[in-house]
């Protein structure tokens, strides 16, 4: 476990510091405006991704060691598309997409959602350092051809992003595809109704947290641009993209924990696991927020451009709903590994409407740094949801987040087998 761990989390420091360069590369280069246009589109294909998912995502990986997977993978991969084209469509008719990239979106999302059938399949084959080393390269890709585009062939507009995206996306599904190969038959065997019936009373919850959760995330940038325009979503864009960077960790651990709790019917085994967890993200995450806030104002300015003087107040207003969201995803992962992702669901949609509620109180009157505020106050009450529900039914106390000499003992044991298996794996060669 604490292999995968690791490597899962090396791939998300490298994402991490490749993401911040994309960032660097936007900013100086398509100015506050671009980004803007930038975030939005990412927003579409995100949202069309979470309608692929319904049909793909967790109930790949939590599915593909309880039934047929090459029917599994047929289905979620007809519905890719289909949900691509009704998303695109519903987002364009409500004005959700920047004028002229309705036709992007809509390639991008099938491309996407296809590679991340491909990307879950591995996950649920527990190859988590394949799905590592895609994920890095798309990343890697991404970043030379964005880089290329504006620096070499002098293209200084959203083009060149949607460029690299294509490029990129591409990649991701062919690496991807060629991956999982082994594990297919092509022979669609298995009853697809009763499997339909089966995928849908799993994931109904769970999709419609993850939904409403990305809301929570990107709802903001809505209200933004109705009232200060484009270019301020671009600002604000930036602060919640360095902000977001803080969860590698957290993001690393839930997802290792996930993959080991859909794969074990242990309670208590699960619940000590999320502790663990729980106590390593407060702990490293706390550490990087106060690391990346003590930074001074004028270094954004000069990495990003003056059009970028308020992301560290942007940074400061999300820090807390960081923290709160770093916590959230073990305690996520936690109640869907066990199948009870209504408590994420729900945990979610109190979010959201304390959002809306916060969102247009705060971001009228306050701008960017209003929305970070009324983000931080969203995340943390989904947090206190998820809370109370774990005190409530799995006999969980805060001052159990206080780390004890077992946790000490707990990863040095993990460690050592870590050791142990390198040392018989070189052995054997």
């Amino acid at each position: 476990m604490l292999k995968n761990i690791l490597g899962t989390a090396g791939s998300r420091v490298l994402n991490a510091l490749m993401s911040f360069g994309i960032v660097i590369i936007t900013t100086n280069y398509l100015g506050a405006k671009g980004t803007g246009v930038i975030a939005m589109i990412m927003f579409a294909i995100s949202l069309n991704q979470l309608f692929s998912s319904l049909l793909g995502g967790h109930s790949l990986v939590y599915f593909t060691s309880r039934t047929h997977l090459p029917s599994l993978y047929f289905i979620s991969c007809v519905w890719a598309v289909i949900s691509s084209v009704l998303g695109t469509a519903v987002l364009q008719l409500f004005h959700l997409i920047p004028e002229q990239n309705g036709w992007h979106v809509l390639c991008l999302s099938v491309i996407l959602s296809l590679a991340s059938s491909n990307t879950m399949v591995l996950l649920g084959k527990e190859r988590i350092t394949v799905f590592n080393v895609i994920s890095v390269l798309q990343l890697v890709v991404l970043s030379a051809v964005l880089l290329f585009e504006v620096e070499v062939a002098g293209d200084h507009t959203a083009w060149a992003y949607i460029l690299a995206l294509y490029i990129s996306f591409g990649l991701y599904f062919l690496m991807g595809f060629l991956s999982v190969l082994k594990h297919l038959s092509f022979s669609v065997t298995a009853d697809i109704r009763g499997l339909l019936k089966t995928i849908f009373r799993y994931v109904a919850m769970v999709q419609l947290a993850s939904i409403i959760q990305l809301l929570n995330y990107r709802l903001s940038y809505y209200i933004i641009e109705s009232w200060f325009g484009k270019a301020a979503v671009g600002r604000y864009d930036v602060g919640v993209k360095l902000s977001e960077g803080m969860w590698l960790v957290s993001k690393s651990f839930a997802m290792v924990q996930f993959v080991r709790i859909a794969h074990m019917n242990d309670l208590d085994y699960s619940r000590l696991l999320t502790l663990k967890f729980l106590k390593s993200t407060i702990l490293v995450t706390s550490c990087i927020i106060i690391a990346l806030l003590i930074l001074p104002g004028n270094l954004y300015t000069f990495v990003f451009g003056k059009e970028f003087s308020e992301t560290r107040h942007v940074m400061f207003a999300l820090a807390p709903g960081i923290l709160a969201v770093a916590m959230s995803m073990i305690l996520s992962s936690f109640f869907s590994g066990n199948g009870k992702p209504q408590v994420n669901t729900v945990a979610s949609a109190i979010g959201l409407l304390t959002l809306l509620v916060a969102g247009f109180a705060l971001i009228p009157a306050f701008g960017i740094v209003g929305a970070g505020v009324a983000a931080s106050v969203a995340y943390s009450t989904t947090l206190i949801y998820q809370l109370i529900i774990l005190s409530r039914h799995h006999r969980f106390h805060l001052h159990e987040l206080i780390p004890a000499k077992e946790d000490v003992i707990f990863i040095r044991d993990e460690v050592r087998h870590l050791l142990v298996t390198r040392r018989k794996r070189k052995e054997s060669q």
